[in-house]
C-alpha cells in the first residue's frame, strides 16, 4: 500500500499515525517502512519561521520608531509571562494569538513599566513594506490599558509549562544535569537518561524552554509547594484518554499549541516497553 501512495499521515483517535502504533508496540521493522514524524516541527506558539528576526534593525532606533507607529505593526502581549489569546469556541483548539495593533497599545509603549522585545518582521516583505513584530510586556494588568475591549480575549495561564531557569549557582551545568535538578527540586522524583525532544521560544522575557523526556529512577512524589501545585503520576491510558478528551479523563490536556502537548502526544508514542 505504501508505493501505492496511500496517506500515511491519517491518525487514530489519539493522535497516532501508522507509524507511531508501529513504534508503540514494538515492531520497529514496520516502523521504519514508514515515513517518520520526528523531524517535523512541532506546531507550538513561536515556533514557526514566519519572521525574518532582522537582528540589524535593533539598533536602529529611528526605524523602529516607525515600526512602533505603523498601523501595520503587530504587537503581542504579555503579563505575568503569559500571553494574550483570544478564543472564538470552547474547544482549546481554537485558542490563537492576539494580534494587537499598534493604536490598542499606545498607553503601554508610552509607559515605563512595559518592557518591548522587537521580534522581526514578516519574510518575503519588500523593503518598503516590512510588516514588523513587537512583543510587549508589563508588570501591570494591562486589560484596562486595552483601547479596543473584547470579551473573547484573555491571558493564557493554566497548562502552560514553567520555564528551566539556571541561577547563578547553576553555570556551567549541562542541560541534562539542570532537567534532573529541577526534577528533584520540584517533585522529589530522581531522573536518569535525558532525551532532548525539542524547544519553544518564549519572547518575554527572552527565554527558551526546553522540553525532554526523562526516565525516573525513583517514584516516591515530594512537591515543592512553591514550585509547583501538584505533582502525580498518570497512565498512558489516562494521557491518551485527557488527549481524545474522553469522558473518563483525570486531566486536561495543555493546548496543542504548547510544548507541554507535545511532550505528552509523543510520550504516547513511545515503545510501550520502556
Amino acid at each position: 500500500m505504501i508505493s501505492n501512495q496511500c496517506d500515511t499521515s491519517v491518525t487514530n483517535r489519539s493522535g497516532q499515525t501508522a507509524g507511531d502504533v508501529a513504534l508503540f508496540w514494538g515492531h520497529r521493522h514496520i516502523a521504519r517502512l514508514l515515513p517518520s514524524r520526528d523531524t517535523e516541527e512541532p506546531d507550538i506558539h513561536f515556533n514557526r519561521e514566519l519572521l525574518d528576526r532582522s537582528s540589524d534593525r535593533r539598533s536602529d532606533g529611528e526605524w523602529l520608531a516607525a515600526r512602533r507607529a505603523s498601523p501595520e505593526t503587530v504587537f503581542l502581549l504579555f503579563h505575568a509571562l503569559s500571553p494574550l489569546v483570544r478564543s472564538g469556541a470552547e474547544h482549546e483548539e481554537q485558542i490563537q494569538l492576539c494580534k494587537l495593533g499598534s493604536a490598542a497599545v499606545q498607553e503601554l509603549l508610552g509607559s515605563s513599566r512595559t518592557l518591548e522585545v522587537f521580534l522581526g518582521v514578516e519574510k518575503q516583505q519588500e523593503d518598503d513594506g516590512m510588516l514588523a513584530w513587537f512583543a510587549l510586556s508589563t508588570e501591570d494588568d494591562p486589560t484596562q490599558l486595552l483601547k479596543d475591549k473584547d470579551p473573547s480575549r484573555f491571558f493564557l495561564q493554566e497548562a502552560m509549562p514553567g520555564l528551566l531557569r539556571l541561577s547563578d549557582d547553576d553555570a556551567g551545568e549541562t542541560l541534562e544535569a539542570a532537567v534532573r535538578r529541577e526534577v528533584q527540586e520540584e517533585s522529589g522524583v530522581q531522573v536518569g537518561p535525558v532525551q532532548y525532544l525539542s524547544s519553544q521560544a518564549w519572547p518575554m522575557p527572552s527565554c527558551l524552554m526546553i522540553g525532554c523526556h526523562c526516565i525516573a529512577v525513583t517514584t516516591d512524589i515530594k512537591a515543592d509547594q512553591n514550585e509547583i501545585e501538584e505533582a502525580r503520576w498518570f497512565t498512558r491510558q489516562q494521557v491518551m484518554d485527557a488527549l481524545v478528551k474522553d469522558k473518563r479523563a483525570v486531566f486536561i490536556m495543555p493546548p496543542r499549541q504548547a510544548i507541554a502537548h507535545y511532550l505528552l502526544k509523543h510520550w504516547i508514542g513511545c515503545n510501550a516497553n520502556l
